[in-house]
């Protein structure tokens, strides 16, 4: 029996760029459009709606890596309980905790904690950077084509002298 399934010029992209991240390429429109054959405005496109669709992030103009599709979030409690163990409930699993046992939980999350918040911050930083970047090079080209404006004006203003 002949396989009949044909893959949506989406899937052929998405496939193309989970297999490269799988295999720590980095992930360029130039390396998809070699890689699937599809024309640049193809990839632009689709690249761009996965973007919106937060199945992508742009590390760079023209670099992505796919976004973790995670399932959605298990309710979370924890409580203390009058003799000093701590219920800890995630989704339908319960751990009932000692109070050492419940302390070194906690001081490992804490370290996931920092982690996570260090990863952020370095993305934050690198959006800002590169955003501060975009607006040095403008203010650059209008000093510049004001320099000539003025470089112009103190020449012409010689010449009539």
């Amino acid at each position: 029996m002949l396989n009949t399934t044909v893959k949506t010029t989406g899937v052929i992209i998405w496939d193309a760029i989970t297999d490269l991240h799988n295999q720590e390429q980095i992930v360029t429109r130039e390396v998809l459009a070699e890689i699937t054959g599809l024309r640049m405005t193809v990839i632009d496109d689709h690249v761009g709606r996965m973007v919106d669709d937060s199945r992508l992030r742009r590390v760079r103009a023209g670099v992505f890596v796919p976004v973790a599709q995670l399932p959605p979030a298990r309710p979370v409690t924890a409580s203390i309980q009058t003799d000093g163990f701590v219920t800890l409930e995630i989704g339908d699993t319960v751990l009932i905790l000692q109070q050492r046992e419940a302390r070194m939980v906690g001081a490992l999350m804490a370290g996931q904690f920092a982690q996570f918040s260090n990863i952020q911050s370095g993305h934050e930083a690198g959006v800002i950077a590169l955003e501060l970047a975009g607006r040095i090079k403008k203010l650059e080209r209008e000093l510049a084509a004001h320099k000539a404006k003025t470089d112009a004006a103190q020449m012409n203003l010689l010449e009539t002298q």
